[in-house]
């Protein structure tokens, strides 16, 4: 299967013309990707910054939408952009807007297909709490944690409770920092700079531990496909850093009890569509569920370079009603693959894409300016093992990867230089040791 949008089928349903992705640089690139096999029309959104970008041009159309006051791009912003450009559907990209229910909501009063979740999905996923209720009422495994935490005395009574060491989470995504805290002396004055931002839960910190993600596909009627594995332990203080799928190091006994309980929570939660449910994996191999994010983020192209399939096109066959058209048995992996985000190490002109066997998810094209630490977005290699793919990742960064500008090599060297990365995946406190948390 290839990663245009003929990948799950013919294309979606013959109504569908013009796409509204809700972004811009990768998402709306990635969508221009499938727009051109599905021989669909794509209106992508830009912004402030985006005065002398090129890679507008690569859309069907693009739509000014300023940046304002909170998140961007504002829901109602989005849906006067997708009647003006006379659109049939929305997709959200990669923004928060696919975790925003007053998105939803606008929506439910209009005739356009949404490549999200619902309303009372995306209600139970931004809250932590409801979240860890259903998943335990269903018998998961869960971080100890506390309710959401209002006041200073409370958290300091729950935190005696969990134990220290402890991450303070904020009871609502998007809400808020995160906050490790070690020490006593440390509770007080991180309770409250953790609650001037709002309630927030305590979690228990589980030392050793992997963050991995399963990622789910569900029609709402058959039985959901879990898509495998994938570990995104590794990153810095800007995002993710290296994505593996599979995840490399957990028995097949781990692999199954997170796929079994990522599709039964999916089902308890009703979250139609896409989405990714993480775990936190600990030294002995339990999973303890941590969250539910719904949506396409920039790392699911390393599980659709697994499985050879197209997570966007299934996203807008669900949206459609044009069915999804894979099933558990065509859900084939193929060697280990790893995902790179890249960074811009300073000023230059992208001046080609060499062809290098790989697959890239840029947020530029050629003729593109750049400054230092702009996002230039994602590559996926691959190889029959991992120490095969960490290899050809290596050695694709000593290559032409990005003429014309400098790349910010620091994270991604310090992992590939890393003994202990070569030996096996890293833990998170040795992830925060090797390039900082």
């Amino acid at each position: 299967m290839s990663e245009g949008g003929r990948a799950l089928g013919d294309p979606p349903r013959s109504e569908l013309r013009r796409l509204l992705v809700a972004d811009r640089g990768a998402a709306a690139l990635r969508a221009r990707r499938w727009g051109e096999a599905a021989r669909v029309e794509i209106v992508a959104l830009i912004a402030d910054e985006d005065g002398d970008a090129l890679w507008p041009d690569d859309v069907d159309f693009a739509v000014y939408v300023p940046r304002g006051e909170g998140p961007w791009p504002a829901p109602d912003r989005v849906l006067a952009a997708a009647y003006d450009a006379g659109c049939d559907a929305i997709h959200p990209g990669f923004t928060a807007l696919g975790r925003t229910t007053a998105m939803v909501e606008l929506l439910s009063a209009s005739a356009l297909a949404w490549a999200g979740a619902g309303h009372h999905a995306l209600g139970v996923c931004s809250d932590r709490s409801v979240t860890r209720s259903i998943a335990e009422e269903i018998g998961l495994q869960v971080v100890p944690a506390s309710l959401p935490i209002l006041d200073e005395a409370q958290g300091q009574v729950w935190t005696a409770r969990v134990g220290l060491p402890v991450r303070l989470r904020p009871a609502k995504d998007g809400g808020g920092a995160r906050r490790v805290v070690r020490e006593p002396a440390e509770v007080g004055p991180a309770l409250q700079a953790a609650l001037a931002d709002g309630p927030v839960i305590i979690e228990r910190l589980v030392l050793g531990a992997r963050e991995i993600e399963v990622p789910v596909l569900w029609d709402g009627v058959a039985a959901p496909l879990t898509l495998g594995d994938r570990d995104l332990t590794v990153h810095d203080t800007a995002g993710r850093v290296v994505v593996e799928a599979p995840a490399p190091g957990l028995s097949d006994k781990t692999r199954e009890q997170m796929a079994q309980a990522a599709a039964a929570l999916v089902k308890a939660i009703q979250l139609r569509g896409l989405c990714a449910v993480r775990f936190l994996v600990a030294p002995d191999g339990r999973p303890y569920l941590l969250q539910v994010i719904p949506g396409l983020s920039p790392w699911h192209a390393v599980t659709e370079a697994l499985f050879a399939i197209d997570l966007f096109d299934a996203q807008l066959r669900l949206a459609t009603g044009d069915g999804l058209r894979i099933e558990a048995t065509d859900l084939v992996p193929a060697g280990h693959h790893v995902w790179m985000r890249l960074r811009a190490e300073g000023e230059g002109e992208l001046l080609e894409l060499p062809d290098m066997e790989l697959r890239r998810d840029m947020a530029l094209v050629v003729g593109d300016l750049v400054s230092a630490g702009d996002e230039l977005g994602a590559v996926v290699v691959g190889a029959p093992t991992r120490q095969a793919a960490i290899v050809r990742a290596r050695a694709s960064l000593d290559g032409p990867l990005t003429p014309g500008v400098p790349l910010d090599r620091r994270a991604l060297d310090q992992v590939f230089d890393s003994v202990a990365f070569w030996g096996g995946p890293l833990h998170r406190e040795a992830v925060a040791r090797l390039i900082g948390d």
